[in-house]
């Protein structure tokens, strides 16, 4: 499908004439005749269409941009809606459709009248006027200057066949990898905790926080302490299009948008009502979505509302081949624990397998054999996707107060639950001899070590919990004279989550029942299965980490934009605005594993940002000015300026450049600057200690070392210095044809990162870690940290003179990255008697991904190693649509990369999955809908397991980063409208 642009940015107003049908449907007719008194000078198309725009209070919606190029004649004097179109287009290849209230879109002159077989609508769904500043810029009108903007319409998500914006937004090739999703709890290299078991977006392979996403234009509240966004809770149902600029935008956005800005918008000015049923069939598990949107409009304005269940059952590991602790059939080691039921006695470094079928009631040492165990594969019994249910609302209200002002309030709230099983780990008994049932290896033993799992007593351990996000904004728009226009708004979002861990032992009352000398309420973990009572049972039950957290943001800001001054090529527009956010976090955990319920871990932090951003637009050359090799010649300039109550103040401008030697093809560039400002938990207090590490310098091969790790409160933000350069090929010569390739650079520096996982090599390796490290530190610099209150309560302080070495553990702004690349897309809208074919093709293509980990460290090659981007990611496929039936096939590809997380290295293959789907529109039996429809898709249509991937962490078969496990979905799908 064509990619669309609003000419017409009209939000002042949204005058909505109503015919009323049976269906609630409202017609076109009467904006269509209705007089306005028009003054439009002699000047092109583009401009042309903003006037008519602004005078009759209509949007207009055009498939191309070429479409603006041409001249055309003054217009004034008292003209219908239609009469004044006409003249305007009078000549050209297009024609105006009224489709809907308030709007029109301009087609080829064809499309008025197709042929008798081609009668469903095959663009994408018009644009609305929430639509009329697009992702990238804040000037009405235009679209972003140097930068490519990828739009996922609703006719595109549609024919996706997927039912999350997370099932969707995989499948895009610049969203490198979902590097937390709900198959990932902790990731393969990164240390995210995703303990509510939401996802991300990871535009670059640059991180989740580098990624900015918003809601109809507003940030909205991240999970995970402020680590990433989560995707999981947006309704699908409720979202018109997604706009994708994969290029850094702080100038624009402020924090965050260095790998690029992903925006969801929600659908508004829909009319009647609509409802979707789909279910989706996996081996293991299931997934089912119901979704109803409704709206209504009136003279001055409209209400759309949506409604969206979804729920995913649980995909356990033991329904996957590859998700298993025992990693010997696929080449790897075996991982499996030695915590069992009957557990493995363990001895003086000798392990003794509890034997099988007994009660542990006569249970002697000849009976243990020595070098047996009783291994237990944990990851069977867990779950690789939790059981979730999420439900959602989304609504969008628009009125408008006379002529010049218009108000409008829009947002979402979504909550969801989940559970999921997690590996059960092994539970280290310590027995002593007063148990009744003690039984040892060693003659004369007075306690004895048992590796048990507590699984069949308790339970499988379980984390569960809920987790809402949500947003609500409201704003007011005024326009002021013939092309300015102010608007106010505010917002308040917030990310709520409440998790748990259950089905755990409580350590003091297990040691308590293990030390018990009646046979009746002692615990018995010498059996092959439970025996202990139910009373003793209960009163071991504890729980772990009862963690809730909080993330709210507050925003308020006011902005301005229109003409600034006449240009021989066209207006020159600014924007201006100013903002104020306040981000609050707080988070409280509290554990009952000991005598009594303890609370872990507390947080109350608290940040505010003010900014002043301006952007310009420039027209240099139109076509107007018939200037050889120039056919359209455009400038733009941004900048902002933001200033933090924690980490200081930073600056960031961006430049825009678009040259059209000719009519069919686009030039085009940006250079800028981005960030990134540090999470509020990264701010906090340190924690110091001293450890015996490795050390190659040291005549003992070890040195004592002063560590200092945790929180910095001299973090300053990250930055990035990014530019593009593209071209696009769309000649009006071929209807529907695009060809774009864009190549980008990413220089990624102050990356906060800490070493607290490499502490053990730091000694080791100087080349890499010298700059964090102190030898041979002075008695004062010693003193100094065994003094500070950070130092941790009740460790050990060593002298000062066997101090060899302080390391700097903490988080730090040390980490580099250089990334380039290609990103080629085509489309092709191609129409024939036998309907309307739309073959696409999209590749991201990354030539370099290399990487810095500390300000010392050489800057190396990470491209296609785990954890980091793989060079290339694709997407290609065919769409049909005829009459009332619609298909689409597409591949997606992901490249082999290597297994560094294994010696030697690891080669891991490459992805490739197929999806299909069919639908058929037809007229509903049911009294009152006036349409419905069916589809049956597949995604994995060919069932293809995840590429062999050794996961030495997470102790499975495949990289759940890359791949899923969920194989392959088959979806069918109702919807119905009214």
């Amino acid at each position: 499908m064509g990619f669309w642009t609003v000419t017409a940015p009209n939000a002042r107003t949204r005058r909505i004439a109503l015919g009323v049908t049976l269906a609630l449907f409202a017609t076109p007719a009467a904006a269509q005749r209705e007089v306005s008194d028009f003054n439009i000078p002699e000047q092109t198309l583009r401009s042309a269409l903003l006037k008519f725009s602004d005078q009759s209070n209509v949007i207009v919606v055009v498939p191309d941009e070429s479409v603006f190029d041409r001249m055309v004649p003054a217009l004034s004097g008292r003209l219908s809606n239609e009469q004044a179109l006409a003249t305007l287009l009078a000549g050209s290849n297009v024609a105006a459709q009224f489709d809907g209230p308030r709007r029109v879109r301009l087609v080829p002159q064809a499309s008025v009248a197709p042929p008798p077989e081609i009668k469903i609508a095959t663009a994408p769904v018009p644009l609305k006027p929430d639509e009329i500043i697009v992702t990238g810029t804040r000037i009405r009108g235009v679209v972003p200057i140097g930068s490519e903007t990828v739009a996922i319409d609703r006719h595109m998500i549609e024919l996706a066949g997927r039912s999350s914006a997370t099932e969707l937004l995989r499948v895009v090739p610049q969203n490198t990898s979902l590097a937390v999703n709900d198959e990932v709890r902790v990731g393969v290299t990164q240390t995210i905790q995703n303990t509510a078991y939401g996802s991300s977006v990871n535009l670059r392979g640059l991180g989740p926080a580098a990624t900015l996403v918003l809601f109809n234009g507003h940030r909205m509240a991240p999970a995970s302490a402020g680590a990433f966004v989560d995707i999981s809770q947006i309704p699908l149902s409720a979202i018109e299009r997604i706009e994708i600029v994969a290029d850094g935008a702080s100038s624009i956005y402020g924090s965050d948008a260095i790998g690029g800005v992903i925006n969801f918008i929600l659908r508004r000015d829909f009319q009647g009502v609509e409802t979707t049923v789909r279910n989706e069939f996996a081996d293991g598990f299931n997934r089912f979505t119901v979704g109803a949107t409704g709206g209504t409009s009136w003279d001055s304005g409209s209400l759309t509302l949506t409604y969206e269940h979804h729920h995913q059952t649980a995909l356990a590991g033991r329904d996957r081949a590859y998700y298993t602790s025992d990693l010997r059939p696929f080449g790897g080691p075996d991982l499996r624990i030695t915590g069992n039921i009957p557990g493995t006695i363990s001895a003086n470094g000798t392990t003794y397998a509890i034997p099988q079928n007994q009660d542990g009631r006569n249970l002697s040492a000849a009976s243990l054999v020595a070098g047996t165990s009783n291994p237990y594969d944990n990851n069977l019994d867990a779950s690789i996707l939790p059981t979730q249910r999420r439900n959602s609302l989304a609504g969008s209200v628009q009125q408008d107060v006379g002529d010049r002002i218009s108000l409008n309030a829009d947002g979402f709230y979504s909550r969801r639950q989940f559970g999921t099983y997690i590996p059960a780990n092994t539970t280290t008994l310590t027995v002593p001899r007063s148990n009744p049932f003690f039984v040892s290896p060693v003659a004369g033993a007075q306690t004895v070590t048992v590796l048990y799992s507590m699984r069949e007593d308790l339970g499988i351990p379980l984390a569960n919990g809920t987790s809402q996000n949500y947003l609500v904004s409201g704003g007011a728009s005024m326009k002021l004279g013939s092309s300015w226009r102010a608007e106010l708004s505010a917002s308040y979002a917030a990310d709520i989550t409440h998790e748990r861990g259950d089905n755990i032992a409580n350590t003091a009352r297990l040691n308590a029942a293990l030390a018990d000398t009646n046979p009746a309420t002692a615990f018995n973990p010498f059996a092959s299965h439970t025996v202990s009572s139910q009373a003793t049972l209960d009163a071991i039950r504890g729980f772990s980490a009862d963690r809730r957290q909080r993330f709210r943001l507050t925003s308020e800001s006011a902005r301005a934009d229109g003409e600034l001054i006449d240009l021989p090529a066209g207006a020159v527009r600014l924007a201006i605005g100013v903002e104020h956010r306040v981000a609050t976090y707080k988070d409280a955990s509290i554990s009952f594993t000991g005598a009594q319920p303890t609370q872990s871990s507390a947080s109350d932090l608290k940040r505010r940002t003010d900014s002043l951003d301006t952007e310009l637009f420039i027209p240099v050359v139109s076509p107007t000015n018939n200037v050889p090799w120039v056919h359209r010649f455009d400038l733009s300039a941004a900048v902002r300026t933001e200033r933090y109550s924690d980490v200081g103040r930073t600056t960031n401008p961006k430049f825009g450049v678009r040259w059209s030697p000719i009519e069919d093809v686009s030039l085009r560039g940006s250079w800028g600057t981005s960030f990134r400002a540090p999470l509020l938990t990264q701010l906090g207090d340190p924690g110091i200690l001293t450890n015996s590490l490795a050390d190659a310098r040291s005549p003992t091969g070890r040195t004592t070392a002063i560590l200092i790790n945790g929180n910095n409160r001299d973090l300053k933000p990250e930055t990035a210095t990014t530019w593009s350069v593209g071209a696009d090929y769309a000649p009006p010569s071929i209807s529907g044809l695009k060809i774009s390739a864009t190549y980008f650079s990413i220089d990624y520096r102050d990356r906060i990162l800490n070493i607290a996982a490499e502490a053990s090599q730091v000694l080791l390796r100087d080349d890499l870690f010298g700059g964090l490290v102190i030898r041979n530190p002075s008695a004062t610099q010693i003193q100094a940290l065994l003094d500070s209150p950070f130092f941790l309560a009740g460790l050990p302080k060593p002298p000062v003179s066997q101090v060899g070495a302080i390391v700097d553990a903490r988080f730090n702004n040390v980490g580099v990255v250089h990334e380039s690349g290609y990103d080629i897309s085509a489309s092709w809208e191609l129409r024939t008697s036998a309907g309307v074919f739309v073959p696409t093709v999209g590749l991201a293509w990354i030539t370099d991904y290399s990487v810095g980990r500390t300000a010392s460290a050489p800057i190396l090659s990470a491209l296609n190693h785990s954890g980091s981007p793989i060079d290339l990611r694709g997407r290609a496929g065919l769409s049909w649509v005829r009459d009332a039936y619609d298909a689409s096939f597409f591949v997606n590809y992901i490249n082999a990369y290597h297994n560094f997380s294994l010696a030697p290295v690891a080669d891991v293959g490459s992805f490739t999955t197929v999806d299909a789907q069919i639908g058929y529109s037809f007229g509903c039996p049911i009294r009152s809908a006036s349409d419905c429809r069916v589809r049956l898709s597949a995604q994995n249509l060919l069932d293809q397991r995840p590429p062999l991937f050794i996961n030495t962490p997470g102790r499975v078969a495949y990289d759940p980063e890359q791949a899923t496990a969920t194989g392959r979905v088959i979806a069918v799908d109702l919807s119905l409208r009214f």
